[in-house]
């Protein structure tokens, strides 16, 4: 039941230390893909995300004629990151395990639950590499994987930039691999498409044009996305040329470029 059992009786009063640990998760709920999601039009009900989180605990007891005194301490680890709260009074019955789990479960499961998406917005690459190994230990294929990495930093909030950035330093994702796993879920914003090229995977602004056409966005909305995602003047007057037969003035008129 409880490992590391550690006694002491002084002056009347027992005392106790125990510690345990025990299993919990985070769980990302059953989403519907969006109508307009590029492949799945139709929606596609997405199962909820499980990933898992051992929880320590350090129970204090002490105990003397006239009363009993009880507390607990719990910790966890999220991507590399140590997280406890406690030592904090406890007044219900902490006999077993069971019981343990249970009180973290009523009481502090949404504390959890803030951690872990706090972590998952932020979308660094410890916290990448943490959920593809969490989810690596159910022994499913990669891209059951992936696609599971995905919908969890989704939920969480995590912007598209970021979780493209975390697709291809961990997950070692081309641009068509990462805009595919995005476009899942949701349909991208013009501003985001360009934005990821440019800034996650590099391209050249012909590049990030000639993909925005395929894609079917309209030419002033191409244009307007090419120079928000940081592309300068130059390069944004000779994409539209080359991809959708703009002239310069055309780019100085739309964009008011002078």
């Amino acid at each position: 039941m409880y490992r590391g059992v550690k006694f002491r009786y002084e002056k009347g009063v027992f005392s106790a230390n125990l510690s345990a640990s025990f299993d919990a998760s985070f769980t990302s709920p059953e989403v519907r893909t969006p109508a307009d999601s590029p492949l799945f039009p139709n929606g596609l009900l997405e199962p909820s995300v499980t990933i898992p989180i051992t929880v320590s605990a350090t129970i204090g007891v002490k105990a003397s004629a006239k009363q009993l005194t009880q507390s607990v301490l719990f910790a966890f680890n999220i991507a590399g990151q140590s997280y406890s709260f406690g030592p904090m009074a406890v007044t219900e019955r902490l006999a077993s395990l069971e019981d343990l789990a249970a009180y973290f479960l009523a009481h502090f499961k949404a504390v959890l639950d803030l951690f872990v998406r706090s972590a998952l917005i932020l979308g660094l690459d410890s916290t990448f590499t943490w959920v593809k190994n969490q989810l690596a230990l159910a022994g499913e294929l990669a891209e059951v994987q992936l696609q599971k990495a995905a919908r969890l930093f989704d939920y969480a909030g995590c912007q598209a930039e970021t979780l493209a950035r975390g697709f291809r330093d961990v997950y070692k994702q081309s641009i068509a691999q990462t805009f595919s796993t995005l476009q899942r879920h949701a349909a991208l914003t013009v501003n985001e498409v360009a934005s990821i090229s440019r800034n996650i995977y590099s391209l050249a602004a012909k590049d990030t044009a000639a993909l925005l056409k395929r894609l079917g966005y309209a030419d002033k909305d191409a244009a307007a996305a090419l120079k928000a995602a940081g592309y300068v003047k130059g390069e944004v007057e000779d994409a539209m040329n080359a991809i959708y037969d703009w002239g310069k003035d055309v780019v100085e008129t739309v964009l008011g470029w002078f």
